[in-house]
């Protein structure tokens, strides 16, 4: 009842304007899932009731079994993991897919430029290439505003938030200065698509050292539940041990405590936004 009442007054709370902290949480995992699933719902205060809520069942669920509080408590902690590192699995997809999108960008945009050496029309043009969903939407929003009269260094300012990659605010601090110097946009383009694809390579390499070491500590965990599980099912009296006495619920807390730490700390390891130069 408590986890719930919790989610139901964050949830009820207004707008994440209000706390700083929850604008942080919005803008890692509300703005992407709103933008590429189109759920308007996604928000800070919908994640942070379904963790507690989430949390609550895990709570009721394991004390209800082993009538312990301590092993209530693991499973409130595993409840309030599940929808964390869900969410977080899916925003490492998205950060993945806007850093290959984001290099074939740069590529059109040099195409475009040197057919066309109007930054707008080239940015229009690119809007309309296969870009990932918060990519386009933000392109297309920077030349709605441009074309209701926003200042071009205003609209740019609100458009390098589209992403929170590196390399992309960086490539807008360089837009700026080219667009007020009239620098050459093909040379620009053509610097920031190698270095992107430069960058986005590393990256790869990197995700797939880290995904072999998700899957040792993924496969570490699983054998350690499926060890613990044979051993209480088959003998009675381990079982009762583990289940039952003081001592035994310790060291049952303990062991899943630990494997929900290492499955957290092997999902957050691979979660480093974007690439840096």
């Amino acid at each position: 009842m408590l986890a719930l009442s919790c989610g139901m007054m964050i949830t009820g709370m207004g707008g994440v304007s209000n706390f700083n902290w929850l604008q942080k949480i919005d803008r890692r995992y509300g703005m992407p899932i709103r933008i590429v699933f189109d759920a308007p719902w996604a928000n800070a205060h919908s994640l942070a009731a379904t963790t507690f809520l989430s949390g609550g069942i895990g709570y009721v669920s394991l004390r209800g079994i082993t009538d312990s509080h301590l092993i209530g408590s693991v499973g409130f902690l595993a409840g309030v993991a599940l929808p964390i590192l869900s969410v977080e699995l899916v925003i490492q997809k998205i950060v993945a897919d806007q850093e290959a999108s984001l290099s074939l960008m740069f590529g059109m945009l040099k195409r475009w430029a040197s057919i066309h050496p109007d930054l707008i029309q080239c940015l229009s043009r690119v809007s309309e290439e296969p870009l990932t969903p918060a990519l386009k939407l933000a392109l297309k929003r920077l030349l709605q505003s441009i074309q209701h009269g926003m200042a071009l260094e205003k609209a740019f300012d609100d458009f390098s938030l589209a992403l929170d990659i590196p390399i992309f605010r960086d490539f807008m601090i360089h837009l700026k200065f080219s667009a007020r110097n009239r620098g050459d946009l093909v040379k620009l383009f053509d610097s920031f698509e190698k270095e992107s694809y430069r960058l986005f390579i590393e990256r790869n390499k990197n995700r797939l050292e880290n995904r072999k070491f998700k899957m040792t500590i993924f496969l570490l965990d699983v054998t350690g539940i499926a060890l613990f599980l044979m051993m209480i099912s088959e003998q009675p009296h381990v079982r009762k041990f583990y289940l039952e006495s003081s001592a035994g619920l310790n060291i049952t807390a303990g062991l899943f405590g630990m494997i929900l730490l290492t499955a957290c700390f092997a999902i957050f390891s691979g979660s480093k936004r974007g690439t840096k130069r």
